[in-house]
Parts: structure tokens; C-alpha cells; sequence
């Protein structure tokens, strides 16, 4: 499955999307058109309990690609090719980065659960420049979780222990 493929043309379709379900729709309805083969499902059963989903299932060729999708905004309002678009404010970018770990993690439970697993993406689309800007200190109490440009990820990662005693 060529991923990078329907983002480019994703992309040059749609630069915004009102909510994560309509990038999620749109992304899905891309890859379909682009492998009309594939077997699309939307918010499948993740492994790992109840309640927990993916946001996309491709199964192709007997392959499966499971991809999750975050879409955190800052208040945005505009019109786009004569679409007006009102984005939220998401806000507590702390627990979305934090959030957007955990979706790895979720995909990654994928490659050892689901005997077809080919390979696994989290995408991450957002226009708040705090997500992809290192943090100010290495003091902050989600630098673990921070989800900035170059950032990576392994071992053991823990919220910072003052954050407990600022009550």
C-alpha cells in the first residue's frame, strides 16, 4: 500500500479538514480509490480491550495496514476554495502528545497480535506550532511525551514527578 501516495494526492485535494473523522473519511476514500482492491474498515477493534480502535484497517493482498490518525487544532476560521472551515481549539497539547504516544503504541500491539500485520503508520496532522517545537526546558512535565520534530521514542517515558505535588 503506497500511504505516501494518497496523502500527496490528499493533499493537493483538500489542504484542511473540518474534524480527525473527515480527514479520517477522506484518507480512507483515497486509498480506496487508489487500490480499488483493498478492504477498508474504519474505527476496527484494536487488540489490546474493549473500546479500543483503530482509526483505519487496509487490508490488502492479504496484508494488513493499520493506521491511526491524530488531528489536534488551534482555532482556526477560514474559507478554502469557497468552504468556510471553523477548527477548535483543542488545547491540553500535553495529553495530545501524550495521546498520539499512545496511538504508536496501539499500532505497535498490531505487529505482534495480527498474524497478516505488514506494516503500521500514525499520522499526525495539526497547525499548532507547539506540537512540532521542542519543549522551553527539559524540566516540563510531558518532555518525554514531547512530539517535536525529531523527536524519538524508546524505553521506559513518565510524566515529570512535580507535576503530582502542584496541587
Amino acid at each position: 500500500m503506497d500511504l505516501l501516495r494518497a496523502l500527496n494526492v490528499l493533499r493537493e485535494k483538500r489542504p484542511l479538514f473540518h474534524s480527525e473523522a473527515d480527514f479520517q473519511f477522506a484518507l480512507a476514500w483515497e486509498i480506496q480509490r487508489l487500490h480499488p482492491r483493498a478492504e477498508i474498515r474504519l474505527e476496527y477493534p484494536s487488540v489490546g480491550g474493549p473500546n479500543r480502535y483503530v482509526d483505519i484497517l487496509v487490508r490488502i493482498d492479504g496484508c494488513a495496514f493499520p493506521i491511526e490518525l491524530k488531528y489536534k487544532t488551534k482555532r482556526l476560521s477560514t474559507v478554502i476554495h469557497g468552504e468556510q472551515y471553523d477548527l477548535k481549539n483543542h488545547g491540553a497539547q500535553d495529553l495530545g502528545a501524550y495521546d498520539f504516544v499512545k496511538d504508536i503504541c496501539r499500532v505497535e500491539t498490531f505487529a505482534s497480535h495480527l498474524p497478516v500485520f505488514q506494516s503500521g503508520n500514525v499520522l499526525w496532522l495539526t497547525n499548532e506550532p507547539y506540537y512540532w517545537t521542542p519543549p522551553r526546558s527539559q524540566d516540563v512535565g510531558y518532555t518525554d511525551f514531547s512530539v517535536h520534530n525529531g523527536a524519538v521514542k524508546h524505553g521506559t517515558m513518565r510524566w515529570r514527578s512535580h507535576l503530582a505535588k502542584a496541587q
